[in-house]
């Protein structure tokens, strides 16, 4: 039977697609999970809340599809998805209740190992296009940006606990990404995840933090002056405005300096918000309970690409009823991370994770075919449910 720990240090490979929504971590997720349904080892309220949320949505796509002649494939598609992605989502809750903080520890490793593949891809040209800004490991610019602010979160919160080298150079690696490949929204996501983490923790525990990560940022543009080909060759990707890096970002942090353009908040609506002003007129225009089907927007729009908002995307290809699930969904979890991390600065991992997976699902519907954005949302319905607002993570100590 495969230890908690292992799923935590592999749960970074969920970022890596290989065919649609498949990712190699599907098998781990299946060897850990399958065993413990077998033998009913899994913890109950959890797996009643995948239950509930995969039956609740199964049934909203299926009435959709049915409702407008969408072909059956398509459903079975985007229903087997969907069971497949929140069965991952209740291994990494099961996994994360087995172990001290969170796991995070083993998910620092993890999304560590992956950042040292990267750089290793990208210092070698290796799957660097300028065209896509950033890919390697993931196939695409985006992929890799919420990857790093997943990784984040998890580094945050085990530095502040553990005060070790990883979660430190997970941090840094992370830094580095977002500023490679100019990825605004990943900006975005790391600014909203820190300050939500100087909220809940103690005001030193920020300076030191940020004096911590100011020298090791430091420490690795050092390393790279060793050699100074590499040196060059990473900073020319990082000033050339067509690959993304510091040009794409020092635009628009000097956008919001000179009070031009929409800032922080905008980002969330700006490159691609065009998409859900066309799903919005849509739905207004032909109002539906159960929308246009899966993935009809595609045609019905006629704009090549998806809203990139999950809550858009759901009201014109699920309707108001597929809107309202997700809506719920989103805030009961909020309520359900945010009062416990409030109480109690230990439980703050699960709120950053949320703040993670907000950032990615108003930008982009595709992350909600992952296991972690489930994870979350189960997290954040146990902690609802629970009259003592108390969720199920393991002690602090010994971690």
């Amino acid at each position: 039977m495969l230890p908690p720990s292992a799923v935590m240090f592999l749960l970074p490979l969920d970022f890596m697609r290989i065919v649609w929504i498949v990712t190699p971590f599907d098998v781990v997720a299946a060897a850990y999970l399958l065993p413990r349904l077998i033998s009913g080892q899994v913890l109950i309220r959890p797996f009643a809340i995948a239950v509930f949320l995969f039956v609740t949505l199964s049934v909203i796509v299926a009435v959709s599809g049915i409702a407008n002649a969408v072909e059956n494939n398509e459903n079975f598609i985007l229903i087997g998805g969907l069971a497949l992605s929140i069965l991952k989502g209740l291994a990494i809750v099961d996994a994360m209740s087995k172990k001290k903080l969170w796991g995070s520890s083993s998910a620092c490793w993890g999304f560590l190992a992956l950042n040292v593949i990267q750089t290793v891809l990208f210092v070698t040209g290796i799957g660097f296009t300028g065209s896509d800004r950033f890919s390697g490991l993931f196939d695409q610019s985006n992929g890799a940006a919420v990857f790093q602010a997943f990784a984040f979160a998890f580094a945050l919160y085990n530095f502040h606990y553990r005060k070790n080298i990883v979660p430190l150079l997970v941090i840094v690696s992370s830094i580095l990404f977002i500023f490679v490949s100019g990825s605004r929204g990943s900006l975005v996501s790391v600014v909203l995840i820190f300050f939500m983490y100087i909220a809940f923790i103690s005001i030193a525990s920020v300076k030191r933090f940020s004096v911590v990560a100011i020298l090791g940022l430091t420490a690795s543009v050092a390393l790279l002056a060793v050699d100074t080909e590499v040196l060059a060759k990473f900073l020319a990707t990082m000033t050339a405005s067509e690959s993304g890096g510091v040009a794409r970002i020092g635009g628009f942090l000097s956008s919001i300096l000179l009070s031009e353009g929409a800032g922080f908040t905008g980002e969330f609506e700006s490159s691609r918000g065009y998409l859900n002003d066309a799903a919005l007129d849509f739905f207004i225009a032909n109002p539906s309970f159960f929308g246009v089907g899966p993935s009809v927007s595609l045609d019905v729009l006629d704009l090549g690409v998806r809203p990139h908002n999950i809550l858009f995307s759901s009201l014109i290809e699920l309707g108001f009823v597929g809107f309202l699930f997700f809506a719920i969904s989103l805030i009961t979890a909020f309520f359900g991370l945010f009062v416990p991390a409030l109480r109690n600065s230990f439980r703050i991992l699960p709120f950053l994770l949320y703040c993670a997976l907000i950032a990615a699902a108003f930008k982009t519907p595709f992350y909600f075919l992952l296991g972690l954005p489930w994870a979350v949302l189960i997290l954040g319905y146990s902690g609802v449910m629970r009259s003592d607002q108390r969720d199920f993570a393991p002690a602090a100590t010994n971690a």
